[in-house]
């Protein structure tokens, strides 16, 4: 089976030390939870938490961008809802969350031309890729106290 993987590499500026940590995903949906949790982690200063149930959708939503598909209340997309975020989802509940991740700054969603835009990090994601990294950088400022 394929494995996705999310690689993390923490280093410290005012020493040589390097952490290195990785975690394996089976699927490309709980790889992109792992990624929605590490950058909540970090606090992308412009995107706010989401609850379990948003990752779930949010991270199906990123799979039918991916897959080209950008109405999120067409069929095809309804189909990947189904799949990654719950079975027995509708159009409704798709407005509906697509409305509140929206105003927590993950996802763009114009209702008129019905289509999203997602988060740039998430953007030109290979989902036939035999593997994918993460890699985060934190650097100390030499400027600001412990």
């Amino acid at each position: 089976y394929i494995i996705f993987e999310l690689e993390m590499k923490i280093s410290k500026s005012t020493n040589n030390t390097i952490v290195d940590e990785s975690i394996n995903y089976d699927s490309i949906f709980d790889f992109l939870i792992g990624a929605i949790d590490c950058l909540t982690a970090i606090r992308i200063k412009e995107c706010k938490p989401l609850t379990n149930r948003m990752k779930r959708f949010y991270a199906s939503s990123i799979i039918h961008y991916n897959l080209g598909i950008t109405n999120p209340i067409s069929e095809s997309a309804l189909q990947i809802y189904k799949k990654y975020y719950k079975e027995t989802v509708n159009k409704v509940e798709i407005a509906d969350l697509l409305k509140i991740i929206s105003k927590r700054n993950w996802i763009f969603y114009d209702k008129e031309e019905r289509s999203i835009e997602i988060h740039p990090l998430f953007k030109k994601i290979d989902l036939k890729n035999l593997s994918f990294s993460f890699n985060i950088i934190l650097r100390k400022n030499e400027n600001q106290p412990d």
